[in-house]
């Protein structure tokens, strides 16, 4: 599968941007309407496969799914104000890539874990949850955004 479909649009893409290949305005405008669908598919089908494995398990939360979160919510962002400190760069666009950085997990890695057979319910379960904890951990996030500088 080293040469998938996604990865071969995406191969192509690129050169023909980078070789400035003008593409018809009807396939410019078909592209993008199908990029604007793969997330909320992608959300579909989260919905659905946690739908069948039960929101009961998801009240219990395995501890890697914790650690997920740890990941999304505290490590990223202070490896992102660590990498951008030294850096001379307005302090807007520091604060944009921190929050950036704390982004729940995305949606696309359920579809992907099952194409390539993964476990896909794991990755529901760290979808839901991420995305859930971001109501909660985004107040906090803006806060400590704010005081950086």
């Amino acid at each position: 599968m080293l040469l998938s479909p996604p990865l071969m649009g995406f191969l192509i893409g690129l050169i023909v941007v980078l070789l400035s290949i003008p593409v018809p305005k009807f396939i410019a405008q078909s592209t993008h309407t199908i990029g604007q669908l793969a997330t909320p598919l992608a959300l579909v089908f989260v919905g659905i496969t946690v739908w069948q494995i039960g929101c009961e398990k998801l009240k219990k939360l395995p501890r890697e799914v914790w650690l997920i979160l740890l990941s999304c919510y505290v490590i990223r962002p202070i490896t992102m104000y660590l990498c951008t400190m030294s850096l001379d760069m307005d302090p807007l666009m520091r604060k944009c890539f921190i929050l950036a950085s704390a982004l729940p997990v995305s949606s696309v890695i359920a579809v992907l874990s099952k194409a390539y057979g993964g476990d896909e319910e794991f990755a529901s379960e760290a979808i839901g949850a991420s995305t859930v904890a971001m109501i909660f951990v985004l107040p906090f996030l803006l806060i400590a955004v704010n005081l950086v500088n």
